[in-house]
C-alpha cells in the first residue's frame, strides 16, 4: 500500500530536523566565537596568565 500523505509528512520531519540542527551548529559556532573573544580580551589586558 502506498500512502502519498505519510511520505510527505516525512520529507516535513526531515528538513524540519535539518533546519534545527543547522540553528544548534550556528548557536554552537556563536559561543565558541564568543568564549575566544573573551580569552582574547582577558589576554591583552592581562588578565589571564
Amino acid at each position: 500500500m502506498h500512502h502519498p500523505e505519510t511520505e510527505t509528512q516525512a520529507t516535513e520531519d526531515t528538513s524540519a530536523n535539518s533546519h534545527h540542527i543547522s540553528k544548534f551548529i550556528k548557536n554552537t559556532i556563536g559561543m565558541v566565537f564568543m568564549f575566544g573573544a573573551c580569552i582574547v580580551v582577558c589576554h591583552m589586558f592581562g588578565w589571564m596568565p
